[in-house]
């Protein structure tokens, strides 16, 4: 996956989104995130789903109007991944696996071999 970069404000919005349990409405992020004015959130919005990183998930209300609530379509964990090299990645797992227990390298050997029945079938 190619490095993908956002602006500030492009972050701190897919974070909100990212952080929420549901697809949220701009005013909603607003909520969320009162330090970006609304109109910037509009327009931020609006750029993420021109660019595919997000999706309308829905049509609800916002009072008596209509609205539309956004879901990310990048998870959090596919936007870091592309943040790293293969090289810095493999050093990264590395280091990971050298200070780990017990129990998290017999998690990451399950993440392992799951991945690997699912790649085989």
């Amino acid at each position: 996956m190619d490095k993908l970069k956002f602006t500030k404000r492009e972050l701190d919005i897919m974070h909100v989104l990212w952080d929420a349990k549901g697809p949220l409405s701009a005013k909603e992020v607003f909520e969320k995130n009162s330090s970006i004015s609304l109109n910037t959130i509009q327009a931020v919005l609006r750029k993420l789903l021109r660019n595919k990183l997000i999706k309308t998930a829905e049509i609800g209300y916002s009072g008596t109007v209509l609205t539309r609530k956004y879901a990310p379509v990048l998870s959090e964990e596919d936007y870091l991944a592309s943040q790293f090299s293969k090289k810095s990645i493999s050093n990264l797992i590395a280091t990971l696996i050298k200070n780990s227990s017990s129990e998290d390298l017999a998690e990451i050997e399950k993440l392992i071999a799951d991945k690997k029945s699912k790649q085989t079938a």
